[in-house]
């Protein structure tokens, strides 16, 4: 159906919904950057209004190194009060940080809606700077620093409520620290799969009609077309599949890298070489390989595979060798 002179072209939209989510994106950092430095802010002045309170009383009662009342009520419930604002930061910048990572989600779906339109941008990946995961658990941010501020107010306010030794009130900052530590690493573990990856898919030929068939290390006997690099002298194009296909993973097969499943841009390709002529790495991504018929391969993949497959055995029928015995009765 043709487009509406009145509606926008789909590169249009995708472009305006990347813009709108990734300015919502940095306002929502700016937002928790404010309310972090707003609750420092707000620590930072108490504990120096209390420090010279501290010091004036001292003055005052100079017979005396002990605090009397009123002063450590005061000392409990200004610190009290700091330790409820700082849970109430704290849950805020791990919503904060939830949001942010639907907003990195989202815009990554978007990107491999706009790389499946353009055929130039296939495989297209925001670089990314790779660090030791290790060291994420130590990086400081914003939710992390707030918990450990909480536990040092609670270690304050249990000092003046209840008698207790150092070590048992160092003991408590501590676990209070690791609990909210936890509580905010934990959902960095958690991938961000709502998006499908671009990619490119190849259907591969011999002078018989035949496919190449690759078998995954793992699992073992689930065979697909080959997905990737391969050198360009081996090959000779034959077509392209006129749209993008996309397929869907098993939800507990979602990670980081593959998102939901992948956008594909499908090529033809006639085999220049002996069929017998491939070599696959010792530790690749594929144990085995086969040229087979493509019902013989659509017998053989995985579920979600298949209906692609379908596809691509339609459109290029008239290269394909003809079945010989297997049937596709799934």
């Amino acid at each position: 159906m043709a487009e509406s002179p009145n509606e926008p072209a789909p590169e249009k939209l995708l472009i305006a919904d990347l813009q709108h989510f990734g300015e919502s994106l940095w306002r929502n950092e700016e937002v928790g950057e404010k309310r972090f430095s707003f609750f420092v802010t707000l620590v930072t002045a108490v504990i120096a209004a209390l420090v010279a309170l501290v010091k004036l009383w001292q003055g005052e009662v100079r017979s005396s190194h002990a605090l009397e009342p009123p002063l450590p009520a005061i000392i409990t419930g200004a610190l009290f009060v700091l330790l409820l604002i700082g849970v109430m930061t704290y849950l805020r910048m791990l919503q904060r940080n939830h949001v942010t990572d639907e907003y990195q989600a989202t815009l990554k779906k978007l990107r491999s809606y706009y790389s499946a339109l353009c055929p130039q941008l296939a495989g297209y990946q925001v670089p990314v700077v790779r660090k030791n995961v290790r060291s994420t658990y130590f990086k400081g941010g914003y939710a992390e620093t707030v918990g450990v501020i909480n536990a040092v107010l609670l270690v304050g306010v249990l000092f003046f409520v209840t008698p207790a030794s150092p070590a048992g009130l160092f003991l408590v900052g501590v676990l209070t620290a690791g609990l909210q530590w936890w509580g905010s690493v934990r959902r960095a573990k958690e991938p961000p799969a709502e998006y499908f990856r671009a990619g490119v898919g190849a259907l591969i030929l011999d002078r018989d009609g035949q496919v190449l068939a690759l078998e995954r290390s793992k699992p073992t006997g689930a065979w697909q077309l080959p997905q990737g690099g391969i050198e360009a002298s081996l090959l000779q194009k034959i077509d392209r599949y006129p749209e993008p296909t996309v397929y869907e993973l098993p939800k507990e097969h979602w990670t980081a890298k593959t998102g939901r499943g992948q956008v594909q841009r499908w090529f033809a390709f006639r085999y220049s070489r002996a069929p017998s002529s491939i070599v696959l790495p010792d530790d690749g991504e594929f144990r085995a390989y086969e040229w087979m018929t493509f019902d013989e391969l659509i017998a053989r993949t995985v579920d979600f595979r298949r209906p692609t497959y379908r596809l691509l055995r339609s459109h290029w029928a008239a290269h394909l060798a003809s079945p010989s015995g297997a049937s596709d009765t799934r």
